[in-house]
């Protein structure tokens, strides 16, 4: 099966990786060259279902002939309460001594757009989510374009927001991001719900973005995530003066009723 292309325009062909315990769906390109992931009326969506596609390329799909790769590409997003299905895609540097260093992003977790750079380390995955486009929507088509400029940093560009992360620059220098591997999987989908990628690009001369730019930290997630705004607070009332206007109300009521008895005795 094909979908999108590689630096030289040429088809990438992928292949459905099969689930030994159980049926989970299928995948199709229609006539307008988009993806379709679609998970089997008979799956099990209380077992974690998937379907999922790898690509290979020995040659790195052509990107890393001037040391300046890109992968672009967009999808249309579908969710259940907001938080699942992950709709995601995976580019990796399986090169000897890279940390199988590797970017990814999709609509998961509840943000529209999350995007993470990795890499295997002697003391553990090292890992950042540069950039984050908040909340999710049904129907929402996303663009996720990542790439390394000519000093070794790589961009992260959601829906047009650019965001630099200088990770693996600090772990590989400039000698990174040489993707030799892709995967594009849609985990736990519903019986019979369909999912759509609707391009893929790759190229080898990325400049980075002028406009667009985001600032501040990218060190977590939740650096890029706002805070929903506090709803504003209903009027409080001052209970100690409340009591006392009670209180002097209870005794003028009971002096006017004591006044009113005297004067009808004296009649």
């Amino acid at each position: 099966m094909e979908f999108g292309v590689d630096m030289h325009d040429r088809p990438i062909t992928w292949t459905l990786v099969a689930q030994a315990d159980r049926s989970q769906g299928s995948a199709r390109v229609d006539e307008q060259g988009r993806l379709h992931l679609t998970f089997a009326t008979d799956s099990e969506s209380n077992a974690a279902p998937s379907i999922e596609l790898h690509a290979t390329d020995p040659q790195s799909f052509g990107i890393n002939a001037n040391g300046r790769p890109w992968i672009e590409w967009s999808w249309i997003d579908d969710h259940i309460d907001r938080k699942i299905p992950n709709i995601d895609m995976f580019a990796e540097d399986t090169r000897p001594g890279k940390g199988n260093n590797r970017v990814a992003g999709g609509s998961m977790f509840g943000q529209g757009i999350l995007s993470y750079v990795r890499y295997d380390a002697a003391n553990g995955n090292i890992e950042e989510s540069p950039s984050v486009v908040t909340g999710r929507k049904n129907g929402q088509p996303h663009t996720l374009k990542i790439g390394k400029d000519s000093n070794g940093i790589l961009w992260f560009i959601a829906d047009g927001h650019g965001r630099p992360s200088s990770v693996l620059k600090d772990a590989f220098e400039g000698d990174h991001s040489s993707w030799k591997s892709l995967v594009i999987r849609v985990r736990r989908g519903e019986p019979g719900e369909d999912f759509v990628f609707t391009s893929l690009k790759m190229g080898d001369s990325f400049d980075p973005p002028t406009t667009g730019v985001e600032t501040g930290s990218s060190d977590s997630t939740a650096a890029a995530i706002q805070p929903p705004k506090p709803e504003k607070p209903y009027p409080r009332i001052n209970v100690y003066a409340f009591d006392r206007i009670l209180v002097f109300g209870g005794v003028f009521g009971v002096g006017l009723l004591l006044l009113l008895v005297f004067a009808l005795r004296g009649r």
